[in-house]
C-alpha cells in the first residue's frame, strides 16, 4: 500500500504561492509537513489556513537537509512509503498523473522520480536525470540505505548530493516525462551592460557561497553525470559568473563569497 508523505520547507513564503503550491497536490498524500525555516517571531504571519492533513513544525536550525531528515524520520515512525519534498515556489500542474506514471505503475523503474521542470523536455517516459528537490518522490526504503539527506549541505547541493550517492550505490534517479512542476529559480530578472541584454538570476552573496562550495565538494567526491560536469564548467565557471560579476548588484561581496565558496568546498573533508 502507497501512503506518502509531503514536506515543504519555507522561508518568508509568500503565502498565495505557498497555498498554490500545496493544493495543487495534497488530495493525493496522505500528510504534508511544513517545515517553518522563517524565524519564530514571524512565523504565525507566513501560515496558510490549517488542514486536517497539514501539520507546522520547525527547529533551532534554518537547514532544509536538517528540515528534510525530520520529515524523513516522521515518515519512518508513522509507516509511510514514500516522502514527496517541496519547495515553497513550485506547482504541480498534473501531480495525479505523476504518481499514475510512477508509484501506481508496475512497469516504472525502481528509484528516485521527479517530474519535468519547467520546459523540460525528454523522449523517453523515464530519464535518467540528477533531480532538483522539489517534486522529487523519494521511496522510504531509499532514505534508509543511504541514511537520509547530507547535513553538512544547509541550502545547497542536497538534491544532488542524495542523486549522485543513489547512482552510486545502483539506485537510478528519473525524470518523468510529462509530468510538470512550474518552478522559480532566484530572483530572475533582466539587466543591460554595454548595449547587451541578459537575464541573471541575482541569487544572495550567501546563497553563492553554498551554490560554489557544494559543487566543489561534489566534484570531489562523485563521478558526476555529464549534465553536472556542463553546470560547474560551462555554467558555474562561465556564463553565470560573468554575469554575475558584470551586471549583478553588490558583485564585490558576492565574488568574495564565490572564493570563499570555492576554499571551502575543498577544505572539506570528504566521507568514505
Amino acid at each position: 500500500m502507497v501512503k506518502i508523505c509531503a514536506v515543504v520547507v519555507t522561508y518568508y513564503p509568500d503565502i498565495e504561492i505557498l497555498k498554490k503550491n500545496i493544493y495543487s497536490f495534497i488530495t493525493y498524500v496522505d500528510k504534508v509537513l511544513i517545515w517553518e525555516n522563517t524565524p519564530s517571531i514571524d512565523r504565525d504571519k507566513y501560515r496558510i489556513e490549517q488542514d486536517d492533513k497539514i501539520e507546522y513544525c520547525h527547529g533551532n536550525i534554518n537547514s532544509i537537509s536538517f528540515g528534510l531528515n525530520y520529515a524523513w524520520n516522521y515518515s519512518v515512525s508513522n509507516k509511510y512509503t514514500h516522502l514527496l519534498t517541496m519547495d515553497q515556489d513550485s506547482e504541480w500542474e498534473n501531480f495525479s498523473s505523476f504518481l499514475d506514471k510512477t508509484v501506481f505503475n508496475p512497469q516504472a523503474p525502481v528509484g528516485i522520480m521527479g517530474p519535468s521542470v519547467n520546459d523540460e523536455n525528454h523522449n523517453t517516459d523515464f530519464f535518467c536525470k540528477v533531480l532538483i528537490t522539489s517534486g522529487m518522490l523519494v521511496p522510504i526504503w531509499v532514505l534508509n540505505s543511504l541514511k537520509g539527506y547530507n547535513e553538512n549541505f544547509e541550502i545547497d547541493g542536497i538534491d544532488s548530493w542524495l542523486c549522485c550517492l543513489a547512482r552510486e550505490r545502483g539506485i537510478g534517479t528519473y525524470c518523468v516525462r510529462g509530468c510538470k512542476l512550474v518552478q522559480k529559480f532566484g530572483n530572475l530578472h533582466q539587466i543591460e551592460v554595454g548595449g547587451a541584454k541578459f537575464s541573471t538570476l541575482d541569487y544572495s552573496s550567501k546563497r553563492l557561497y553554498e551554490i560554489y562550495k557544494s559543487y566543489i565538494v561534489l566534484w570531489r567526491r562523485f563521478e558526476l553525470p555529464e549534465e553536472l560536469k556542463t553546470q560547474l564548467y560551462h555554467y558555474l565557471f562561465g556564463k553565470w559568473l560573468i554575469k554575475i560579476l558584470f551586471g549583478e548588484r553588490d558583485r564585490k561581496n558576492k565574488f568574495i563569497q564565490i572564493i570563499k565558496g570555492i576554499r571551502d568546498g575543498f577544505k572539506y573533508k570528504l566521507e568514505q
